[in-house]
């Protein structure tokens, strides 16, 4: 999953902290991968600046 994120990304945590650490980030994507449950997004909106896009995701 970290191939996806830019190496200057922020992921924003379910309890609503902006994390910049990529190790932090690659703990919070692996604590719901382990869950083994089927993984279901919908974007709500893309923003592109540039070369660079945020999607944001329900």
């Amino acid at each position: 999953m970290m191939t996806l994120y830019d190496p200057e990304a922020a992921f924003i945590a379910k309890d609503g902290r902006t994390v910049t650490d990529r190790t932090e980030i690659a703990a919070e994507l692996e604590r719901d991968i382990s869950l083994g449950l089927p993984l279901e997004a919908k974007a709500r909106h893309v923003f592109i600046a540039g070369d660079i896009a945020q999607i944001v995701l329900d």
